[in-house]
């Protein structure tokens, strides 16, 4: 199995162009905007960049912790807190101009030790909140950062699962070959969101 490039300490110029399409094309940030970027520390180098990039753009970047990375407050916290987002929370999904999901588990089956009610009630309290999204109110995009969990669950060396997952390598579809039917699906799908129940 090859290693990946990305855990190099060489900086990969994928990544690069990565943050510019969620940032550009998907999300269309603006100067003086406030940006959510939520994700776990595997997704560091795409994080890393999108701040910069954020940045370059006298865009302001708010970072947080998936839900996967909460999982031990998940399975403590009293229903009542399960109930309700915490305020601060809240309040950055209700003025945010703009929101950057990046899912990059380390375990992709993480969020099965909540119990069903449990995660029912987080996804409850969560729900008023990102109406944004379902508006329009809130830009935003969904993505997946090359892991070793998403690569085994794809059944992919980790190599082979970001050359696929940049377009690249012997997976991808030949650039010259994406028809425009492919080209409308995948500009559609960039602005979709992955949410993973665990």
């Amino acid at each position: 199995m090859r290693d990946s490039v990305l855990s190099a300490d060489v900086r990969d110029p994928r990544l690069e162009q990565y943050a510019r399409i969620l940032i550009d094309t998907c999300v269309g940030v603006e100067p003086g905007w406030q940006v959510v970027v939520m994700a776990a520390s595997p997704a560091r180098p795409l994080v890393e960049e999108i701040a910069a990039q954020l940045g370059a753009r006298g865009a302001y970047a708010l970072f947080r912790q998936n839900l996967a990375g909460i999982v031990p407050w998940m399975l403590a916290a009293p229903d009542e807190l399960l109930e309700t987002l915490a305020p601060i929370e809240a309040h950055a999904l209700q003025n945010a101009d703009g929101l950057i999901a990046i899912d990059a588990p380390e375990n992709t089956r993480e969020t099965s030790a909540i119990p069903p009610e449990r995660f029912g009630r987080i996804q409850a309290s969560i729900r008023p909140h990102i109406e944004r999204v379902f508006t329009g109110d809130l830009k935003w995009v969904g993505c997946n950062y090359p892991t070793p969990a998403h690569a085994q669950d794809a059944g992919m060396s980790l190599r082979d699962y970001e050359d696929f997952l940049f377009g690249d390598g012997p997976h991808a579809q030949p650039r010259g070959q994406v028809g425009l039917g492919r080209r409308r699906q995948l500009q559609h799908a960039r602005r979709r969101v992955l949410l993973l129940a665990g």
